[in-house]
């Protein structure tokens, strides 16, 4: 079946809407258009959109100033109420295993089935001593949370044709040399930190974390909330920032190890904007039981050849999920 890549990828988070186009060019993808706004203040707070409509005007500017006004839009939803699981259930068509998942949802979900937007796919078919298996991958999020996303899109000018959350996103941009293995991304957002396991292409564990941009905005301030500032941070502070996110990736890793034995983790890679703080990887290599890298998504990328340094920073640390979600396969 012919596939292609999206058209867009929008990231809303809670201090930068970022836009990307890409499209596929042999095992590379790419770079079309990229643009990033300033989201208005407290609208959107820990993956939730309060007042769409609002942040779709301002998002609004920036589709026409690109020229993409009509164009399809993937985009991700984020935050704590982003329900994972991965269930094996008998063998059986598309349909009877959607509805059994879904059946199965109300013993583990928190919220009312009837108030959740769900999807079901297959990750795998296998055959044990009680027979033929398939193992789904399950992810619900509160229906209102994809309702005001596509609002804010309808509003923007776009159409919105496919909702993901943003691990995914991330990990189709990974070198293939970076996505062999049991291996973790380690996402460090403005208002959230997400700790993700993959094999392969398969999503094994998913965890939200502190935010880790709240301990730097407490030192530097909400206006200095840039990379050259992070790279400037003194050691003193460096330890106070660290200390709190060190010790809960290692809670996840050790729980992780400990439900997935004999999985082990391989190997943790750093991305998102806070990755930009100098010596992060070191600190968490240094307490962790597996090797720490930042990750660096330009190789998979053909760039304008006149971009400068900073443009590339701001596209490697600030645009992954937005790069990740526009190059998603859609049929």
């Amino acid at each position: 079946m012919f596939k292609r890549a999206a058209d867009l990828g929008l990231d809303i988070g809670s201090k930068k809407t970022k836009l990307a186009k890409v499209k596929r060019k042999g095992l590379e993808w790419q770079l079309v258009k990229y643009g990033c706004i300033d989201t208005p203040a407290g609208l959107v707070e820990a993956g939730n959109i309060s007042e769409p409509e609002k942040v779709g005007a301002g998002l609004a500017g920036l589709v026409k100033s690109m020229g993409l006004e009509g164009q399809r839009v993937v985009s991700a939803v984020s935050g704590q109420q982003v329900y994972i699981r991965n269930l094996v259930l008998p063998r059986m068509s598309r349909v009877e295993s959607r509805e059994a998942a879904i059946y199965q949802a109300v013993t583990f979900l928190p919220i009312p089935i009837e108030e959740a937007a769900i999807d079901v796919f297959p990750l795998r078919d296998f055959e044990d001593e009680d027979g033929k298996k398939s193992e789904l991958f399950f992810v619900a999020v509160p229906r209102l949370q994809v309702d005001n996303l596509d609002l804010a899109c309808h509003t923007a000018g776009l159409r919105l044709v496919a909702v993901e959350i943003e691990p995914l996103a991330i990990n189709r941009i990974m070198l293939p040399e970076y996505a062999s293995g049991v291996r973790a991304l380690l996402q460090i957002g403005a208002s959230r930190c997400y700790f993700s396991v993959f094999s392969g292409h398969t999503l094994l564990f998913y965890r939200t974390l502190s935010s880790f941009y709240q301990n730097i905005s407490f030192i530097i301030g909400e206006e200095n909330m840039d990379f050259e500032s992070l790279k400037n941070i003194q050691e003193g502070q460096f330890r106070y920032i660290v200390r709190d996110l060190i010790s809960e990736v290692n809670r996840s890793v050790e729980y992780f190890n400990i439900q997935h034995h004999p999985q082990k983790l391989e190997r943790l890679w750093l991305c998102g904007g806070g990755t930009g703080l100098k010596g992060l990887d070191t600190a968490l290599a240094a307490e962790i039981s597996c090797e720490v890298q930042v990750a660096d998504f330009l190789p998979r990328f053909i760039l304008p050849a006149d971009m400068d340094d900073r443009a590339k920073r701001e596209i490697n640390y600030d645009l992954p999920v937005a790069l990740g979600l526009s190059a998603r396969e859609v049929i």
